[in-house]
């Protein structure tokens, strides 16, 4: 039987579809799932191969922008994981 005690260090933000933040890596554009203070998750419909270091622009719904590097630790299906270099302030 597997424990399901919380192993994460920071809580996370999910969003809903319609209010999702954006993430731009160079011309491509992909919907988040959720953000914590190091790390997100985005959807990868289109099939583009992520891997390694990632550098993008974290776009939200009220237009800010935060520039964000990391680094892919999963893929699985459509969804990609990145842990973040420096910590983003929600």
């Amino acid at each position: 039987m597997k424990n399901n005690v919380e192993r994460r260090i920071h809580s996370r933000k999910e969003y809903k579809a319609k209010e999702r933040p954006r993430l731009k890596i160079g011309k491509m554009t992909f919907e988040v799932v959720d953000i914590s203070e190091r790390g997100l998750k985005f959807i990868n419909n289109k099939k583009i191969n992520v891997e390694g270091w990632v550098t993008g622009t974290l776009i939200f719904f009220d237009r800010r922008s935060i520039d964000i590097d990391g680094i892919v630790i999963r893929k699985r299906d459509n969804e990609v994981r990145l842990h973040l270099v420096g910590p983003i302030d929600l």
